[in-house]
């Protein structure tokens, strides 16, 4: 990420079958918001336009434990920097963090939201889709 587009804030979100879960901090860590969206084109597009009041897409780095899919799509068309992670760095990363141990949806999405928030600069973001892949 160049250093002009400067992180203002940090996403992370827990994958799930139906529905996930959203945390957006600041650069200190603290939470700005936390909700969960439908997966569905609706619940992708509703989060592009929400991230998007916070800042300019460049300023908004997200992280997913997926490398691929529609909703990553979602995101890097709209021109959010995705940056996956892997399940297992999450899980040590929770483990370390989280005092109770606890996972929970909400909570794995803070947990992945800090993780961006201080390795940004160890992570690759996605690649952007190619024309041909865009039109399959």
């Amino acid at each position: 990420m160049p250093q002009h587009d400067k992180p203002l804030f940090f996403v992370g979100i827990d994958w799930a079958a139906t529905e996930h879960a959203v945390c957006v901090l600041d650069q200190t860590g603290r939470k700005i918001s936390a909700f969960t969206i439908d997966h569905t084109a609706a619940g992708f597009s509703r989060l592009a336009t929400r991230l998007g009041k916070l800042a300019q897409p460049e300023q908004i780095p997200v992280a997913i434990e997926r490398p691929d899919g529609r909703l990553l799509d979602t995101l890097l068309e709209a021109g959010y920097p995705v940056l996956p992670v892997k399940p297992t760095a999450i899980k040590s990363w929770r483990e370390a963090e989280v005092l109770s141990g606890a996972k929970s949806d909400p909570g794995d999405a803070h947990v992945i939201a800090d993780y961006l928030r201080v390795r940004i600069h160890r992570l690759r973001p996605a690649a952007p889709l190619s024309g041909p892949t865009k039109a399959l």
